[in-house]
């Protein structure tokens, strides 16, 4: 059984979304994502943390609720990128360069 490794950085977590939405995106139709997950609002997502970071707090209590909803928004994401690497894995169980095309880094 292999073992799909979460990025815990948010920088590296934002690029694997970016990946897995790539490749989704290559093969739309035939994605096996669109079974069982909604692209389209991680997308969102993603460009919703974009605009809490390029913001630029007026006031201190400004700068707390920004990085607390953007701290919300990265907790569904990495649910999300969890979800989907187990999702694959299942699909996938005997194929961890499929699970890997997708951006995953795998332990064997």
């Amino acid at each position: 059984m292999t073992k799909i490794q979460i990025p815990r950085k948010e920088e590296d977590l934002l690029q694997l979304v970016l990946k897995i939405s790539l490749h989704h995106e290559s093969h739309p139709k035939r994605s096996p994502l669109n079974a069982a997950f909604n692209m389209d609002r991680i997308k969102r997502k993603l460009q919703i943390i974009k605009t809490y970071k390029e913001s630029i707090p007026q006031t201190r209590n400004e700068a707390i609720n920004s990085r607390e909803k953007r701290r919300q928004e990265i907790r569904f994401i990495s649910r999300e990128v969890k979800s989907i690497g187990h999702f694959l894995q299942t699909i996938y169980p005997d194929e961890p360069q499929t699970i890997r095309d997708w951006g995953f880094n795998i332990e064997e």
